[in-house]
């Protein structure tokens, strides 16, 4: 028998006999990098990224959306994003007050 990885000759006596060796087995199913990426979507914006395949795609954000700073209105309770130096609700009921 031809082991799947490093395509040495052995007697099929490990495992299932695809392999000669523990490590063999394990190095053939971490070998393929694009198994370990895919693609989902931005929660904010949309945008399409790239994450490990382990990870929820349920919580990930694009590196824009990650700097940007998330507040919520004291008065409204609405989130808004902050500004470099005057922070502001963008309720269009609630513009008059800062925070």
């Amino acid at each position: 028998m031809i082991c799947e990885n490093c395509g040495k000759e052995h007697d099929g006596s490990y495992g299932s006999g695809r392999f000669c060796s523990k490590f063999c087995a394990k190095s053939f199913s971490t070998k393929n990098d694009d198994n370990k990426i895919k693609e989902t979507n931005c929660i904010e914006c949309g945008k399409s990224i790239y994450i490990y395949k382990r990870i929820s795609p349920i919580n990930c954000k694009c590196n824009d959306c990650k700097s940007k700073k998330i507040k919520y209105c004291k008065i409204c309770g609405r989130k808004f994003i902050t500004n470099s130096k005057k922070v502001i609700c963008n309720n269009e009921f609630c513009q008059t007050h800062n925070i």
